[in-house]
């Protein structure tokens, strides 16, 4: 509850949403954070596991219940400090989602701490049914949940199209003079593209993979005429210049080749839209272009 109402907070003081908006979007989030609250599964096992053994042994040789050991100051002060710094921090920075997956760890700490401090002060038998009652909707909850997780590797399948179109993409443009090397992909504003693409450069066409910093380098002689030159782009590049989505030839000496459908996980679209937003937001697209240069 703490989390989730500091959530709401955050997002009310580091973006334009209004509240309704704000629930909608904890809840679409839930999916993912369930794959991180699994440890709240080991929680109350534990727990209840405690429990038994603690009832076993009190039945059959009360005298012999050992005193369990106290959390040490050390330890309880670098928790507090873990979860207030983080209360105070993350407000401070972009209310990325993510942020709140660290500030769950501690939480999960402190709750098991609370737990465990309830069970052993449990000596008259009043919560006897307490933590096998939260285990069971710990155990329950999860499966009724959204999904934990999307699919992540939209990026890496259009490299490997990029890749595979290379050989005829290059069909289309001037040939390579230069030894070794057919020709070289800027990578514009898709640093995940650019990764995939540098990572896995083995294959029929031989490519060297350069970063963009912007379309100067569709100028004329802003690239090496020895060699074809392709530029890449993606949804921030699309966001920063619209008219590379307007026509297939939105900037003099660019061509498009090819266009490849890309769609983010909510997870990532949540960090610039808000959740009524979504349904426009997930049809991305990964453009290739060839500079023609002059």
């Amino acid at each position: 509850g703490l989390v989730a109402g500091w959530g709401i907070l955050i997002w009310r003081q580091k973006s334009e949403k209004n509240v309704p908006d704000v629930v909608q979007l904890l809840f679409l989030t839930a999916g993912v954070t369930v794959s991180f609250w699994c440890v709240w599964l080991v929680i109350p096992i534990g727990v209840v596991m405690y429990w038994l053994m603690r009832q076993r042994t009190t039945a059959t040789a009360p005298e012999v219940v050992q005193e369990q050991k106290k959390v040490t100051p050390v330890s309880f002060w670098i928790h507090a400090a873990w979860v207030v710094s983080l209360l105070i921090a993350i407000p401070l920075y972009r209310a990325y989602p993510r942020l709140q997956l660290p500030l769950h760890v501690g939480m999960w700490i402190a709750a098991a701490a609370a737990m465990t401090w309830v069970v052993r002060n449990a000596t008259d038998g009043r919560f006897r049914y307490v933590f096998p009652v939260i285990g069971l909707f710990f155990l329950l909850w999860p499966l009724n949940a959204s999904p934990a997780w999307e699919r992540r590797t939209g990026l890496q399948e259009a490299a490997a199209e990029i890749q595979e179109h290379l050989e005829k993409h290059l069909e289309a443009t001037r040939r390579s003079t230069l030894p070794n090397i057919d020709c070289v992909l800027y990578v514009y504003a898709e640093p995940g593209i650019y990764y995939h693409l540098s990572a896995d450069a083995g294959g029929s066409v031989s490519y060297m993979t350069q970063p963009a910093g912007n379309l100067s380098l569709v100028e004329p002689g802003a690239t090496d005429k020895r060699v074809p030159a392709l530029l890449i782009t993606g949804p921030h590049a699309h966001q920063d210049h619209p008219e590379l989505l307007e026509s297939p030839t939105p900037i003099p000496g660019l061509r498009l080749l090819q266009e490849i459908p890309y769609q983010p996980s909510d997870f990532v679209l949540l960090d610039d839209m808000s959740p009524n937003e979504l349904a426009d937001g997930r049809n991305r697209s990964i453009r290739v272009w060839y500079i023609e240069g002059k």
